[in-house]
C-alpha cells in the first residue's frame, strides 16, 4: 500500500468516520484511525508497517516501548558518597527520540522518599559565566536532581556534611544537551557551574520547595574549596560574590 493511498483513505476516514471514531482516534493517537484503513483496504498490519511514512504518520510509541525505556537507565557512582549519575537510554527512531527524564522508582532506590516539590530552569545567556554555590539549610535542606537541557555546562558538587569522609571535596561533571545525563544531588551538599556555550538551560528537580530564610551558598572563587574551573570566570552575580570565604573553623552543616 503505498503513502499516497494512506493520505487518501485519511482523507476519507476524516470526511466518513463517526463523531466517536474521530473522538477515539484522538484519544488513541492514530491506533483507530490505522485500524479503520485496515478493515477498509484489507491491508495487514505488517503491510502497513512495511509501508515507507505510513506508520510515522499516524501512530505513536506504545506503553510497552515507554516501559523498555525506564528500564534501559544505568548509574554510576561518583567519589563522593550520594552523589549519582544517572545516564539515560532513549528509545530512539527516524522520528527523533523518546527520553524518560525522571524514573520516580529509580529516584526511590537512590534517594529514598524523594518526591518532586519544585521544578525550575534555569538559563544562563554568557559563555564563562559561574553561578553557586548554592544549598539550602536545614530543616529545608533538599535532594535535588539536575540534566543539562540546552548548551553546555561543568557542574559541581561540594560535600559540606559535618563529619563526611569526604569533606570540602568537589566533583566537577561535563553535562551538556543530548548527553542524557543527571545528577542526583543529595542533601548536604553545595551545587554550582560555570556555562561552557552561551545560551545553557538546567533543569532542576527539587525534593523541597524554596525557602527564602534557608537559603545559603559558599564562594564559588574561595581558595579552600580551589575549584578548578574551566575557563576564567566573566560574570558572577553580586549575591554569589557576596558569600564569605570559610573560615578555619567552619565545620559544615549537620543534615
Amino acid at each position: 500500500m503505498l503513502a499516497q493511498d494512506i493520505f487518501t483513505r485519511r482523507k476519507l476516514f476524516n470526511s466518513t468516520a463517526t463523531k466517536r471514531e474521530k473522538f477515539l482516534a484522538g484519544r488513541q493517537g492514530g491506533t483507530l484511525l490505522k485500524q479503520w484503513i485496515v478493515r477498509s483496504t484489507g491491508t495487514s498490519g505488517s503491510q502497513m508497517e512495511r509501508t515507507p511514512g505510513c506508520c510515522a504518520l499516524i501512530t505513536l510509541p506504545n506503553i510497552q516501548d515507554r516501559a523498555e525505556l525506564t528500564r534501559s537507565t544505568s548509574t554510576r557512582e561518583t567519589s563522593l558518597n550520594g552523589l549519582v549519575i544517572i545516564q539515560r537510554h532513549p528509545h530512539e527512531d527516524d522520528r527523533g527520540f523518546f527520553d524518560n527524564l525522571f524514573d520516580e522508582d529509580l529516584v526511590e532506590s537512590l534517594s529514598p522518599g524523594f518526591r518532586v516539590a519544585q521544578v525550575n530552569r534555569s538559563v544562563t545567556r554568557l559563555r564563562g559565566t559561574l553561578r553557586g554555590m548554592h544549598y539550602q539549610a536545614s530543616p529545608h535542606a533538599d535532594t535535588k536532581i539536575v540534566t543539562c537541557a540546552q548548551g553546555r555546562v561543568f557542574d559541581v558538587v561540594v560535600d559540606i556534611r559535618r563529619g563526611s569522609p569526604t569533606f570540602l571535596r568537589w566533583h566537577g561533571q561535563l553535562l551538556e544537551h543530548g548527553d542524557f545525563k543527571s545528577l542526583v544531588i543529595p542533601a548536604g551538599f553545595a551545587h554550582g557551574f560555570q556555562a561552557l556555550v552561551d545560551h545553557s538551560e538546567l533543569i532542576y528537580l527539587h525534593g523541597s520547595a524554596y525557602y527564602p530564610d534557608a537559603e545559603a551558598g559558599l564562594n564559588p572563587l574561595d581558595p579552600v574549596l580551589d575549584i578548578t574551573w574551566p575557563e576564567p570566570p566573566i560574570l558572577v552575580s553580586e549575591r554569589d560574590a557576596a558569600h564569605e570565604l570559610l573560615a578555619d573553623d567552619w565545620n559544615g552543616v549537620v543534615q
